[in-house]
């Protein structure tokens, strides 16, 4: 059976209705796996400060359960309704990617709110705006710093609640630590089969994510809970333990497999893919310390996986290259081994001699390369940007495939990614089950070029407040029909072996 026929018969059963369901049902069956891996000597977590969790050694890393994070998970979400969340109030989370972001996502979706996303590297003003248009009702900051700056901007706002990750307990009295929040939360919280999901259904909001705004203010993106799911359940029969995987010995992520997570999760694609599909999946994530400590990272947590942007695969290189050419013989030994690796991949049947040469450069150097990202890297995945196919290749080469895909924060956000089965260097790889792409042919010239319109149950709902902008941002297709569509979108070329996939014929496409 081919990979493709082996995913669209595919039925896991990862997801619930919403997002938080889907955690809880998955929190119950890995109770004994590990969830979360957290660094030491990093935050002043006010979570350890409290007891909560245990102090992660300096420089090194502790763990939690998934039955521990779920038990966190439930008292915040607890402690939140006591704040006063209520179901559709927008909350925004303003922090770095680390474990209590993660808690704290799955805690106020849990209560009924909707998670709106605030940068690390936002100004005041970009702060202000980013929790005054979705009219926030509070934020949860990292530290003192973060909370300095809305302060700055309070004004502006209508908040009822700050709540800080680290550091001893505010003097303000709108102003708690997560701990305080926590406390909170278990006061109320005695019955550890209670549920602690507010009932939301799967058409509503489950986050508004803002896009970079570079032609104008940003827009928020109202995803849904379903969007969501959706998204998990279709990146899943890609990428997860299907039964033809576990055959084949196809990597695939699951349980007992562990993702390195560092990209920023207020960005859709590390909050998809390094969160809600891998705790949907069993999986357990690591939280680096920073992007420019990745290579001791990869070294201490000896990842399966990991997501990132073509800029960070270029640096991992950089490094490993700089690190590997200390003396001109090993630079001559470097570039030997790469022009093999290179031939190697680029054929079928290698033959005895480049077979015997791969094998010497494998063990020259691309073993080596391995065990500095820790040495168990199953693949990588690449989104937010191209990746040249030569750097691309190189990686398949050494034996770390870099599986590149495609997705927009609208879409929460993959729309295709190439399968670990074959991956094919240079494309974006099929769309993932129940998306349909097609190509506006008004726009551009030439047959493969032209507006690049999708649909399927990952797309989003609509623009926050913007009407007119989000009917602009979609097209029948007895429009497209008609060739009465004007085209406002980028200009795409997709590959003419793109698949489709049956879906309702009378949805809109998004352009």
């Amino acid at each position: 059976m081919d990979w493709q026929r082996a995913e669209s018969e595919f039925q896991p059963d990862v997801t619930r209705e919403t997002v938080p369901e889907t955690f809880q049902a998955s929190a119950r069956e890995h109770a004994d796996r590990p969830a979360q891996r957290y660094k030491g000597g990093v935050y002043d977590r006010s979570l350890v400060r409290a007891g909560v969790v245990d102090a992660a050694p300096d420089g090194g890393y502790a763990e939690l359960s998934y039955e521990r994070m779920h038990g966190i998970v439930r008292r915040l979400a607890a402690g939140f309704r006591a704040l006063g969340v209520d179901p559709g109030d927008r909350v925004g989370l303003f922090a770095h990617t680390r474990m209590e972001w993660a808690q704290t996502d799955f805690a106020v979706l849990g209560a009924g709110g909707v998670v709106t996303t605030v940068y690390t590297s936002s100004s005041t003003d970009q702060v202000a705006y980013l929790l005054d248009d979705p009219d926030a009702d509070g934020v949860v900051v990292e530290n003192r710093a973060l909370a300095e700056r809305v302060f700055a901007v309070e004004d502006r706002l209508d908040l009822g609640f700050v709540v800080v990750m680290d550091g001893e307990p505010h003097e303000r009295e709108d102003v708690y630590t997560l701990a305080e929040v926590h406390a909170l939360g278990a006061e109320t919280v005695t019955d550890p089969d209670e549920s602690w999901v507010v009932d939301r259904a799967p058409t509503e909001p489950a986050s508004l994510i803002y896009t970079s705004g570079t032609t104008g203010q940003p827009k928020g993106v109202v995803m849904t809970h379903r969007n969501f799911t959706a998204n998990v359940e279709q990146c899943y029969r890609r990428v997860g333990p299907r039964p033809d995987k576990l055959e084949t010995g196809t990597p695939a992520i699951g349980p007992g497999k562990t993702n390195l997570s560092f990209l920023p999760l207020a960005h859709v694609l590390e909050r998809l893919g390094g969160h809600f599909l891998m705790f949907a999946s069993g999986v357990t994530v690591a939280y680096a310390e920073s992007p420019d400590t990745l290579r001791e990272d990869f070294q201490l947590v000896r990842p399966n996986t990991a997501a990132s942007v073509p800029r960070v695969y270029e640096k991992l290189y950089a490094a490993v290259r700089e690190r590997a050419e200390g003396s001109p013989v090993s630079r001559r030994i470097f570039e030997w081994a790469t022009d093999v690796g290179r031939r190697h991949h680029r054929v079928d049947d290698p033959g005895r001699v480049l077979r015997a040469q791969y094998a010497l450069a494998d063990r020259l150097v691309f073993s080596s390369v391995r065990e500095a990202l820790g040495g168990n890297v199953d693949f990588f995945i690449s989104g937010g940007g191209s990746l040249s196919a030569e750097l691309c290749e190189l990686y398949h080469a050494m034996g770390v495939p870099v599986l590149e895909g495609y997705g927009l924060t609208e879409t929460a956000p993959v729309l295709s990614v190439n399968p670990p089965e074959e991956p094919e260097v240079g494309t974006i790889g099929p769309p993932l089950a129940d998306v349909e792409m097609r190509l506006d042919n008004t726009v551009g010239e030439g047959d493969r070029v032209g507006e690049l319109l999708v649909r399927g149950p990952n797309v989003f709902r609509e623009y926050w407040e913007s009407p007119e902008k989000t009917r602009a941002a979609f097209v029948t297709t007895s429009e497209l029909d008609a060739d009465e569509t004007a085209a406002d979108g980028g200009v795409a070329s997709v590959a003419a072996d793109t698949q489709g996939v049956d879906t309702d014929d009378e949805a809109p496409w998004f352009r």
